[in-house]
Parts: structure tokens; sequence; C-alpha cells
């Protein structure tokens, strides 16, 4: 069967708890919501929907967004810029560059503007990425359509396997996740070492590494 990313997901009957952000400098303060139109023919007419994704801030100047590539996969009409909520309020990313594929599932969106938010270091040595390693998973889950999405973080997650594409964990995601941190613990500061890109058979969760990925932006 083939996996279906973690955003189109059916939605679990309900989100559990969701972890408060009630500290500036909580590294869950450095995760955003994320929205993109996208477009798609099907049986021969174009339909536009918004793609509901997560995503991490990984630098301040300018605000500068780690998410999946998926998220824009259909992403056409550049009059149309993916939106990024910050604070609480919702503003205009403009994509940088991405993986090209679900092979390499990860994009990087920049924000315009000043923005008070903090960033989480990233970590491309791959030395975390280990069969067993314990993994922290995050984004903005959606219970049901018509309400607020809400922050979810599961912790201590194992990696249960590693491939050249995909390394899967059965930690429970919800609709919503897909573009969202896979962390690892480092004493008091937390790294992003992947990011979350889909689910199979309902049961694992397979999120891309970050391994060898360069952070650094290209104009």
């Amino acid at each position: 069967m083939s996996p279906k990313t973690a955003a189109g997901m059916t939605p679990q009957t309900a989100v559990a708890n969701a972890l408060r952000v009630n500290q500036p400098l909580d590294w869950r303060a450095s995760l955003v919501a994320l929205r993109v139109m996208t477009s798609r023919r099907v049986k021969g007419t174009l339909r536009h929907h918004w793609e509901d994704c997560s995503g991490a801030i990984i630098d301040v100047n300018p605000v500068t967004v780690l998410t999946a590539w998926h998220c824009f996969d259909g992403y056409n009409d550049l009059s149309k810029p993916p939106m990024v909520k910050l604070n609480n309020h919702w503003h205009s990313g403009r994509l940088r560059q991405t993986g090209q594929g679900m092979h390499a599932d990860w994009a990087i969106v920049t924000v315009t503007g000043a923005h008070e938010s903090p960033s989480l270091p990233t970590d491309t040595s791959g030395d975390d990425l280990r069969l067993g390693g314990q993994i922290t998973i995050a984004g903005f889950a959606i219970a049901e359509p018509t309400l607020p999405r809400q922050l979810l973080v599961r912790n201590h997650c194992t990696i249960d396997s590693i491939g050249d594409q995909w390394s899967s964990s059965r930690c429970d995601s919800q609709q919503g996740l897909s573009g969202g941190p896979v962390l690892v613990n480092h004493g008091s500061t937390m790294r992003i070492i992947g990011v979350i890109s889909a689910r199979r058979n309902d049961k694992d969760l397979l999120f891309t590494s970050i391994a060898g990925v360069s952070m650094q932006i290209r104009d």
C-alpha cells in the first residue's frame, strides 16, 4: 500500500492534549503552521486546494522555516504565496529552495519583515539518526476543519527503521503535522534532524532525514 501524506490522512477522532507555548524562549515557540494553495487536475478539471502543513523556524534574519516539499506539490500560482502563521498572525512567505521530490522531502520558506520568534538549530551531521534513537515530533494538528489547529508534541518516540528515502517510527501523528520537525534532545537543546513526510499503513510515521542538506539559502 502506498503511503499517504501526514497532511492528508484521515483525522483521529480527537487530538491529544496539546502542549501550550507559555514561555517566550520555549523551543515550541519556534513551530509554525503553514497554508499553501495547490492545484491539481482531477478528471480533466483543475481543482484548487489549501494544503495545511507545519514547519519550524531555523533562522530569524530573515525568518526562515524548514518544512516539507510535498506541501508544495502542485504549487504553481506565484501570485498566491504560502502563508506562515507567526505570533497568531498570518504572513506571506516565499519558497526559496526544496529537495524537489518525495525522495528529499524538505523545503525552505522565508517570511518578510521583522518578527519576534526564536529559532531551532538543525543537525545535518546524521549522527543522531540511529536505530532505537529517541525522537520528538511536533506540529499543528487538525482535529476538525472548523476548529483552530492545536500544537501537538509527541515525546519518547523511537526510530524503528532507517532507509535511503525515509526513516520510520511508530510515533502517532495527526493531520496537519506534515513538514513538522523531527527532533532530538541534546541536554537543554532540541535539534532538528528530520521532517515529517508521510504515514504508511496508518501505523508507521515516515520522516525525511536532513543529513547532508545545506540550510544556506541560495539566491
